[in-house]
């Protein structure tokens, strides 16, 4: 098996035996049935907030950014630009980077520090945002390392994937900080929605051609963040247990890799696949 059927079966798994989300399986046909896929708007590349210049330097924008897309936790005390969301103002400064300072190489990014991350993303030197800038920091000095020593070029990683999201995928993975599984129930969980993000961004900003082109996006299986369950369970399709809602409703954050929280992402995409 692939690293996409491994998630498929691993958060299927999980739903066996959860304890804290519940897929409400009688509501599963009358959703998928209400879903007017009609109406679905294709989506469009946002060059308004990232950037879209020559083919290579879009290409490491869009590896940089999905490196260090998350943190969402610290969103409530990043500093953020006008009438922008925490992850617009990160999109957008990284663009301003770019287009001031060029396309940083695998090597400027292997060396990379805390006080020039905070300059990038106009950040100051609180002490929660110094956490973030740090995780971003290591984040980014990871990817140059490794793309240094193993591909030499950004170009030269992606085209090591030989068309296919998964294989990019799988790449990513031997980051530390791609490596997005948990350990539930004592067998793994891998979810890894940043290393596929990855693919699908690139396919949006290239139209789906040259370093956008995948041979399996239909692959993909949907983005596990906090959206998702969110909507699902409005929509009936999650139910939680009333200690997670007591959590939730008094505003309590759920501790990374939690069993809460693994069982939140696992069922949501899980729900998504019966659907």
């Amino acid at each position: 098996m692939g690293l996409f059927d491994d998630i498929r079966f691993a958060v299927k798994r999980a739903s066996t035996n959860s304890r804290h989300v519940f897929i409400n399986h009688s509501s599963l046909h009358s959703y998928a049935k209400s879903l007017n896929f009609a109406e679905i708007i294709k989506p469009v590349y946002d060059s308004k907030h990232h950037l879209l210049a020559d083919e290579d330097s879009t290409l490491a924008y869009i590896i940089i950014l999905n490196t260090i897309n998350f943190g969402s936790g610290y969103f409530p005390v990043l500093k953020k630009n006008e009438g922008m969301s925490g992850y617009f103002t990160i999109a957008y400064n990284l663009k301003e980077y770019f287009l001031q300072d060029g396309s940083p190489s695998p090597q400027d990014l292997a060396n990379i520090s805390i006080k020039e991350i905070c300059q990038i993303f106009k950040q100051d030197d609180k002490q929660q945002i110094i956490e973030l800038m740090q995780l971003f920091a290591t984040a980014l000095n990871d990817l140059g390392k490794f793309v240094q020593t193993n591909y030499g070029s950004y170009k030269e990683m992606l085209l090591a994937a030989n068309n296919s999201a998964e294989r990019l995928a799988e790449i990513l993975t031997k980051m530390p900080l791609f490596q997005d599984e948990y350990i539930y129930n004592g067998k793994r969980l891998p979810i890894y929605k940043r290393a596929q993000i990855m693919a699908s961004d690139l396919a949006l900003a290239f139209d789906n051609k040259a370093y956008g082109y995948f041979e399996d996006l239909d692959k993909l299986t949907i983005f596990a963040d906090n959206l998702v369950p969110h909507v699902l369970r409005l929509d009936g399709v999650l139910k939680y247990s009333p200690s997670l809602v007591r959590k939730l409703e008094s505003g309590e954050l759920l501790k990374a890799g939690s069993e809460e929280e693994s069982e939140i992402r696992a069922l949501s995409l899980h729900a998504c696949e019966l659907t």
